[in-house]
């Protein structure tokens, strides 16, 4: 049984539209109200490991984080169609700090609703 779920993806912007003219970075989404503290505290550690924009933390209405009872939270670990961040992503450096970022957003999130 899982008492969080994290969906770790890369970003691209859509048909049309042009990728240097839009905001990009990492960024980060949720669903549920229970599942923005999570949110949050993935995020913070994805801002300070990550040397990308912090695009933030926003509620979107994704079927990847809309179906859970848990706290969901779909991440964002950058563009794939920006090149230095697409270069970025394919180095190992770039990938632990992607995952030490979400281990230790999920370790401060179940360290902070632990009963005392």
């Amino acid at each position: 049984i899982g008492h969080a779920f994290a969906s770790l993806q890369c970003n691209a912007s859509g048909d049309g539209n042009n990728p240097f003219a839009q905001r990009n970075g990492t960024e980060l989404y949720f669903f549920r109200p229970h599942s923005e503290p999570l949110g949050r505290a993935i995020q913070s550690r994805m801002a300070a490991y990550i040397d990308l924009p912090d695009q933030g933390v926003y509620y979107r209405s994704l079927a990847v984080v809309r179906n859970t009872w848990m706290p969901a939270v779909l991440v964002e670990g950058g563009f794939m169609m920006i090149p230095e961040q697409e270069h970025a992503m394919r180095t190992a450096e770039y990938q632990e700090r992607y995952a030490r970022a979400v281990a230790d957003g999920l370790e401060a999130y179940f360290k902070g609703i632990r009963a005392p």
